[in-house]
């Protein structure tokens, strides 16, 4: 009898035993072949989340625990790190933890811009910068929009008034920036006249009277000293405007109140007249009234010193474009 082939005896070799008749002992193959049943694969999907489910419930147990824990030592609500606890990816637990801390780094800046603000130190610094403002010879106005120009000029350049950043954005901290200015300016505006009448009353040179202006650090230009010339000459003939305002006004408070008095005694009289005609004598001019050229000549009060500067620069700006050609000419002829 021939021998099988190789490939015969492989096959034979591959393939199950057959069980004996009436024999009910599963051949090994068949065990595997009937535990791999779909049945048998859900129960162990259900044991297996079961036991997930299990471990998941005693970890988050164990957070919870844990958070609170966490939150008593550092004096926290025991329920501050809920949200936590619900975030079931870490990339979202780091976006949620970077979001906390830059709100946290924003409201400390915030904190340290308001404490700064408040200090002397910004005070100091602010009170340098407005000075430095208001005796810039390139004025055009010391009351007129001077607060609203320097306000500003600090929004574009806040560096240059060591103005925290965002302060602006900040309407608390704008308030108190813009508030500080106008009050600034204000008491400077005091400061500057007091000088400028002391050096009158003492004689003093325009240099002495620029070295009491401008503070340590201030570079004092040629220019400078022309508008502080000014600024003198215009406060000897502002005195002089005040004192014939003040004589002005108790002339015609005296010729009211002599008006006054014999109009009572013409109307009290018998034999008082009627309305006369209107002539030339009892009419003004081209139909003026008193009123009227009381209008025209202002009675200028000594409070109203700046008013009066800005009026006289905005002449001598009307002049400058009149007779000036060039730009070059009329700023020239200002500074002049």
């Amino acid at each position: 009898m021939a021998r099988p082939s190789l490939l015969t005896q492989f096959r034979l070799l591959q393939a199950p035993a057959a069980a004996p008749r009436g024999s009910s002992t599963p051949v090994a193959g068949l065990v595997n072949a009937r535990e791999n049943t779909p049945m048998t694969d859900l129960a162990a999907d259900r044991r297996a989340t079961t036991d997930n489910d299990i471990d998941s419930e005693h970890e988050r147990k164990q957070l919870k625990q844990f958070a609170t824990d966490a939150c008593k030592a550092h004096g926290l609500p025991d329920n501050a790190l809920d949200d936590f606890l619900n975030v079931k990816s870490v990339k979202e637990m780091f976006l949620n933890l970077m979001a906390t801390l830059l709100t946290m780094q924003r409201a400390a800046k915030r904190s340290a811009s308001q404490d700064f603000i408040a200090s002397d130190d910004f005070k100091g610094i602010m009170k340098d910068r407005l000075r430095a403002c208001l005796l810039s010879p390139n004025l055009t106005g010391y009351v007129l929009e001077l607060a609203d120009n320097v306000i500003a000029y600090a929004k574009k350049h806040p560096m240059t008034f060591k103005i925290p950043d965002g302060t602006f954005e900040d309407s608390e901290m704008s308030d108190m920036v813009t508030t500080f200015i106008k009050e600034n300016l204000t008491a400077q505006w005091g400061s500057v006249k007091q000088k400028i009448n002391h050096s009158l009353k003492t004689k003093a040179n325009i240099s002495v009277l620029a070295k009491s202006l401008a503070s340590m650090g201030h570079e004092v230009t040629v220019a400078h000293w022309a508008r502080f010339a000014f600024l003198r000459s215009t406060f000897v003939s502002f005195q002089t405007v005040v004192e014939q305002a003040k004589a002005t006004s108790a002339a015609q408070d005296s010729a009211v109140a002599v008006v006054e008095n014999r109009d009572s005694e013409v109307i009290n009289s018998p034999e008082a007249p009627g309305p006369g005609p209107a002539t030339s004598e009892n009419e003004e001019p081209d139909g003026v009234t008193v009123a009227d050229m009381i209008e025209k000549a202002r009675n200028w009060v000594s409070t109203e010193y700046w008013e009066f500067v800005d009026l006289l620069l905005c002449d001598v700006r009307q002049e400058a474009r009149a007779i000036g050609k060039t730009p070059l000419e009329r700023e020239k002829i200002v500074e002049t």
